[in-house]
Parts: C-alpha cells; structure tokens; sequence
C-alpha cells in the first residue's frame, strides 16, 4: 500500500517561541507583582483602619511600595523606619504588630535623659521611664497629646532638644508681663511640674500642670508615670493580612498580567 509521511522540522519555531516567551515573561511577572503589591498595601491600609482607633494621616501613610523591575522581579511593601520629624511608624507600629512591650517615645526619652527631676523621680522610684495622659493631656482629633502641650511641658521642664528653646528666667518673666502703671502683673500661665518627689511627693508620680485663677491655683495631672512599661498584644495582623491577599489575588493578576502581555 502506498503511503505518504510528512514531517516538520520545528527547532526554528521552538526557538522562536522560547525567545518571545523570555523577552515578554519577564514584563508580566513585573506588572503582576506590581499589582499584587498595590492590593496588598492598600488592604493593609484598610486593615488599620479597622483596628486603630482613629489612625492619624501619619500612620496611615506609613507603608511604602517598592516597585518590581524586569531586572530585580521583586514588589515590596513595608512600613517606614524614617521620619522627619517624630517617632519613625516602624518604631510604634512594631509592638501592634508582633506584640510585646511599647517602645518609648521621644518626649519620655527627652524627659529621662535632660531634666534632672524626671530623671530623679525615675530612678528613685523605679518607674519605667514611659507616661500615660492624664486628666489635663491635651489630646488631638486622633486621641495622642498635643505636640504644642509637648512643647511647652519640655521648655518649662529644661528637657529640649535644643537647649535655646528651654525657658529661661527671663524668658518666663517677659511672657508673664511687666508690672503696668498701677504695678499690676499680667497673672502666670498654666506651669508644668515633677510631681512625686520633694514638696509634691504626696501627689501620683507624673508631670502635673498648675492652673491659675482668681483666688491661687487649681492642680491637675498631664502624663502619669507608668509603674510598669505597658505592654501590647498583636493588634495589626500585617504578615497575616499580605499572605491572604498573595493567596486570594496572586494567580488571577498573573494570569491577568500574561494575557495582556501574550496578546498585544
């Protein structure tokens, strides 16, 4: 019987496909792992929405993302360990995510280490060198002190950074007024005191503020000294929710990502 055999010689074209498949690969893994990596953070954002009371522009605008390349095939979404002005977010943010102890913060740290009385109440009472607000914290729209309350506290305290902004004598007289015609004195503003040792040490170890009115003065705490270093339990489940995102959304978006970049 007579028959007849075809063959094709397809080296060329595997050649060929292999070469289009390593030249667009490469873009589709980069616009799927950037994509995967935008619902990654902003559901991260979301998240701490849920879990923060009233987290402030700051914390929400933490996270970072870094973008993959073609030649560095890696998305990367973090939090920020670097801040102007302030605590880093990666500093506070850590204990809510891990749990464990809260981390000092900078006017606590100023408070130990530049005013001699906080730094004398600290040792002598072994207090954990971290405060609460009290009555008298100003507190903002997201429920942390003041950074105008900080301010003023630390000047009155000698406990700034730079020593220029701490209050002086003189500076302190001028802002209370000079005798007038008739010798009167504009009455004092509110002053901030170490409460805990010395003629104060009947009132709760803290920084306490005296409030000023017709007939003497008015006392009221501001931050108390923390007995013990507060501690946290995970709060913000950040690895927890970018696994979930990866697990939901990271096979579609390639799959996505391959179909715009096979099909153009």
């Amino acid at each position: 019987m007579a028959h007849f055999g075809i063959s094709i010689d397809a080296s060329g074209l595997n050649d060929r496909l292999r070469e289009v498949v390593d030249r667009k690969l490469p873009y589709a893994q980069r616009a799927a792992l950037n994509d995967l990596a935008t619902e990654v953070r902003g559901e991260l954002v979301r998240k701490m929405r849920e879990v923060f009371d009233r987290p402030t522009p700051y914390t929400l605008n933490a996270l970072y993302l870094r973008r993959a390349t073609t030649q560095q095939l890696t998305a990367e979404v973090g939090i920020k360990d670097e801040a102007y002005k302030g605590t880093p977010a990666a500093k506070y943010l850590a204990p809510q995510i891990e749990g464990g102890r809260r981390n000092t913060k900078g006017v606590e740290n100023a408070l130990a280490r530049r005013s001699a009385r906080a730094g004398e109440l600290l040792a002598r009472l072994g207090l954990s060198g971290q405060f609460v607000p009290a009555a008298a914290a100003s507190l903002d729209a997201y429920g942390n002190v003041q950074r105008g309350q900080y301010s003023k506290l630390l000047s009155q305290l000698s406990a700034q950074g730079d020593a220029y902004t701490n209050e002086t004598p003189i500076s302190r007289g001028r802002r209370e007024g000079k005798a007038g015609a008739k010798g009167r004195r504009k009455r004092a503003g509110p002053r901030f005191f170490i409460a805990g040792l010395y003629r104060a040490r009947h009132l709760a170890p803290g920084i306490w503020v005296r409030y000023p009115f017709a007939h003497g003065w008015a006392i009221r705490p501001v931050l108390l000294a923390a007995r013990s270093t507060p501690q946290y339990v995970q709060r913000f489940p950040f690895y927890e929710t970018a696994d979930e995102v990866v697990d939901t959304f990271g096979d579609e978006l390639l799959r996505q990502a391959i179909e715009r970049e096979f099909g153009s």
